[in-house]
């Protein structure tokens, strides 16, 4: 009885998850204006000498998108600059 009933359960939350996955028109055109949005994107580091900090700066101008702007800083350890 358990055995069948989780069976149910199982089947019934797939087909569920399934129906889920389909996009209608309204999601595709949100995708579409989302795409051409530009963001800024900031990065205060404490001492880009660290190769920790400068790996992390890599990473985000490698990930930026094509028209994101990318500001990075360099506060030298100076908790009045961050």
């Amino acid at each position: 009885m358990k055995k069948s009933l989780s069976l149910l359960l199982v089947g019934v939350l797939s087909v569920g998850l399934l129906a889920g996955c389909g996009k209608n028109s309204t999601e595709e055109s949100a995708d579409v204006s989302q795409a051409e949005e530009s963001h800024t994107i900031g990065y205060v580091c404490q001492n880009m000498t660290n190769p920790y900090f400068s790996s992390i700066c890599d990473g985000i101008k490698e990930n930026a998108k094509d028209g994101d702007e990318v500001i990075i800083l360099d506060s030298a350890v100076d908790i009045n600059k961050e």
